[in-house]
């Protein structure tokens, strides 16, 4: 007697369960990621302009660099419906026609699965290092305790505050690296800082603001200054300037574990979530 194989089940697209925080994270981290992108120099060859759309329910976001340099990262997939595997290939064939040097798969809490992983690693994706998000309440003033003077930025000292967060990201130094981050801190959205010794400036950090919610950016400290509390001294500054500005909570990411997980700890922040991160080569 014939038997016919059984029909492969797959569970109908229907609202997820999305935690509060995740939900918040996501929402502004996407906001700066859009200012990013219009930071783009007016003008500019299309092709290596930054930019951001989204594909279905995921984000798609093109850095801005020549096309052997060029990232793709799809983002925020099954943020609102549950993912299946006809969404990522939809994903992932967007990716693909991007043409670019490297791609970036960033899976959030409510699609991590084995299913999930092993698709990505037939797609060719390794694992990386998983992005840690944070976030903090700003109800209470921070204590500040500093020796040097952090103050807010302006025209004059633009350059100096591109210069170290290319240097300290290990991002190329190229013109138009230095001119994007030198605009950072007039462009709207952000507040961008410094610490200085004396007129030195040794550390940097920026907030972006996006109606009751912020997220931490930049924040670096020229080598040798490390190890002297300003990146704490920096994170606290930050958050009693989002405060001020009406601000109800604040995030951060960090890669891994690291040193700037416990300084954001040290200032109150909590971990919301881990967001595995796959990458490959391009095309």
């Amino acid at each position: 007697m014939e038997t016919k194989r059984a029909a492969r089940q797959r569970p109908g697209k229907r609202p997820v369960e999305v935690d509060t925080e995740l939900f918040k994270i996501e929402a502004i981290d996407l906001h700066c990621v859009l200012a990013h992108s219009a930071l783009t120099t007016p003008g500019a060859d299309a092709r290596q302009q930054a930019r951001a759309y989204q594909v279905g329910d995921a984000w798609i976001e093109i850095s801005g660099a020549p096309p052997e340099k060029r990232v793709a990262r799809a983002r925020s997939l099954g943020m609102r419906f549950t993912a299946l595997e006809e969404d990522m290939e939809t994903v992932f064939a967007v990716l693909e026609q991007e043409r670019v040097a490297k791609i970036v798969f960033r899976v959030l809490p409510t699609q991590q699965s084995d299913v999930v992983a092993e698709w990505l690693v037939r797609k060719g994706l390794k694992r990386g290092v998983s992005m840690m998000q944070w976030i903090a309440s700003l109800e209470a003033e921070q204590a500040l305790a500093t020796d040097y003077t952090i103050q807010r930025i302006d025209g004059e000292h633009c350059a100096a505050f591109a210069r170290i967060v290319v240097e300290n990201y290990k991002i190329e130094a190229s013109q138009e690296n230095l001119e994007f981050y030198a605009r950072l801190p007039e462009s709207p959205g952000f507040t961008c800082l410094m610490a200085f010794d004396g007129d030195t400036p040794v550390a940097t950090g920026a907030i972006y603001r996006q109606e009751q919610g912020c997220i931490l950016e930049y924040g670096t400290t020229v080598k040798s200054y490390r190890n002297r509390g300003l990146q704490n001294a920096m994170i606290a500054y930050r958050l009693n300037a989002a405060r001020s500005m009406g601000c109800a909570w604040a995030c951060a990411s960090t890669i891994g574990n690291d040193r700037s997980s416990r300084n954001l700890q040290r200032q109150g922040f909590q971990k919301a979530y881990e967001e595995l991160v796959f990458r490959r080569a391009g095309v």
